[in-house]
């Protein structure tokens, strides 16, 4: 990613400052959610970022554990592998709000 550390946490904080976070609250009340739709509102808060460059993580019962943003060399959006994409977009899922 980087030759030097500092290279490293300047590129980081280039790409995470230029995404933009869905709504999880309001999405984590939606009924039957599932992993396709946290796909699509987080796509389109980020124009350029196809679905399939968005990975997910579920824990037990079906519950958010990570998102994955899959890049290219050239640190632009990429189709994720299989194991990167995690669930199919009709997988129910759950956001943890709190307590």
């Amino acid at each position: 990613m980087s030759a030097t550390p500092a290279g490293y946490f300047r590129v980081s904080n280039i790409l995470w400052q230029s995404l933009h976070l869905p709504d999880a609250d309001r999405l984590s009340k939606q009924p039957n959610l599932t992993a396709g739709e946290l796909r699509k509102a987080f796509a389109a808060q980020n124009p350029g970022w196809p679905m399939s460059a968005i990975g997910l993580t579920l824990g037990n019962g079906g519950w958010l554990r990570e998102i994955h943003l899959c890049y290219s060399g050239k640190f632009m959006p990429t189709r994720c592998d299989k194991r990167g994409f995690g669930p199919k977009d009709d997988v129910p899922l759950k956001i943890w709000r709190g307590l």
